[in-house]
């Protein structure tokens, strides 16, 4: 809708802003702190939020208009579609998003320095004011480590399920031809292949 991509254009301009900036107007906004902790936490959940859901809608909005005609067909309700159908076939785009979001809010942590928020980015500014090398690259190195951390452990979180796989199968007309689109549908029985057929439609349960 128009006041969906009013939403998501407003997310996307909102992570083009730097982060320095915006930990600057954002304690005088909610009024906090300059150097606390929770300027920190909302910016780098604002720069969060403007990520994922841009990816949860680019997900969602990827998904063919045949499976869901499918799935309507079969009389999957709305509630039911949503969790055994789009859900899946979006979690792909929302998890490299999440991805996204993790490695960058470790670096962008290291930013709060800059402000006076300790942070491993205090190993940076420090190291740069006192001429010591060795502290600058140990702070870049623990900052790639616990990112490339972060984010197997995002990986971790998300691995596929060893579920089942539905075809939805969408028939067009009467010259046979199909189109074939897997589902991850971790509910559904192994062994058993039903139709359910209903306006042209086709789907293998």
């Amino acid at each position: 809708s128009r006041r969906g991509g009013w939403a998501l254009s407003a997310l996307s301009a909102l992570y083009a802003v730097p982060s320095l900036p915006l930990l600057v107007v954002v304690p005088v906004i909610i009024g906090v702190a300059l150097r606390s902790s929770a300027n920190m936490i909302a910016v780098l959940t604002l720069y969060g939020v403007a990520v994922l859901v841009r990816q949860a809608a680019e997900g969602f909005r990827a998904i063919p208009g045949a499976t869901l005609q499918a799935a309507n067909a079969c009389g999957y309700s709305l509630p039911r579609r949503f969790m055994e159908v789009e859900l899946p076939l979006a979690t792909p785009v929302i998890v490299a998003g999440t991805r996204v979001v993790a490695t960058s809010t470790v670096s962008l942590v290291t930013v709060g320095a800059f402000i006076g928020v300790r942070s491993l980015g205090t190993l940076f500014t420090d190291g740069f004011q006192r001429g010591i090398t060795a502290e600058v690259v140990a702070g870049l190195v623990a900052t790639v480590l616990l990112a490339l951390a972060v984010d197997a452990a995002v990986q971790l979180q998300h691995l596929p399920a060893p579920g089942h796989l539905v075809q939805a199968v969408d028939v067009l007309g009467d010259y046979g031809l199909q189109s074939a689109v897997r589902l991850q549908l971790c509910k559904r029985p192994v062994g058993r292949v039903g139709f359910c057929v209903r306006k042209q439609h086709a789907v293998l349960v």
